[in-house]
């Protein structure tokens, strides 16, 4: 009879990395980076979608115009306000403000990831009071003069911008190879021996 030896460390060793590479806590943590990708990829897509505010200058008192751009050079940023004075014809002048504001921009946020026995989630929410008159569009009063943006309104109803719908599709779109990537990552360390 032959003599034949079997050298099992190397099954011992992949049985091992199965193990290890199958444990719940790694699959959970997989699980929860793919959202937290994902959670991502809806604030990048939402917040691009999202409308900054006013623009441009606001007259306040006097004639209801608009008024053209104090200083078209000037780069405004974020909740910053230009108050001065501006010639507006003929030896006039009028008090205009400057407002930019990014308040519903900023007011994206992903909250924790929650676990129950069948899935994970994450909520995404504006806390914009306004936030969802934007999204889903809002009626308004026409002829009303609102003195902020310095005209008169003009539509019974403004068309929204569907912000999340836009997001989600997006969010969509990237799933699939986030989720690629978490299970190739997740088998690498199957393939290395659990590491």
């Amino acid at each position: 009879m032959a003599d034949v030896k079997l050298n099992i460390d190397q099954w011992k060793k992949f049985a091992e990395a199965v193990a290890k590479s199958t444990d719940q806590k790694r699959i959970d943590e997989a699980k929860s980076n793919a959202l937290r990708q994902m959670a991502a990829a809806y604030l990048r897509a939402a917040i691009k979608k999202t409308p900054k505010g006013l623009g441009g200058t606001v007259k306040i008192g006097g004639e209801k115009k608009r008024l053209k751009k104090v200083d078209k050079d000037k780069t405004w940023k974020a909740g910053e306000v230009d108050e001065r004075y501006v010639s507006i014809g003929e030896g006039e002048k009028e008090r205009v403000i400057h407002v930019n504001s990014e308040h519903m921009q900023r007011s994206w946020d992903a909250g924790k990831i929650e676990k129950t026995s069948r899935a994970h989630r994450i909520a995404i929410t504006n806390s914009a009071s306004y936030a969802s008159f934007v999204n889903d569009g809002h009626r308004q009063t026409p002829g009303r003069f609102i003195p902020i943006i310095g005209k008169k309104l003009v539509n019974n109803f403004v068309e929204g911008k569907h912000i999340t719908e836009i997001a989600q599709a997006y969010t969509e779109s990237k799933a699939g190879g986030i989720i690629r990537r978490q299970t190739s990552e997740l088998l690498k360390g199957l393939k290395n021996g659990g590491k």
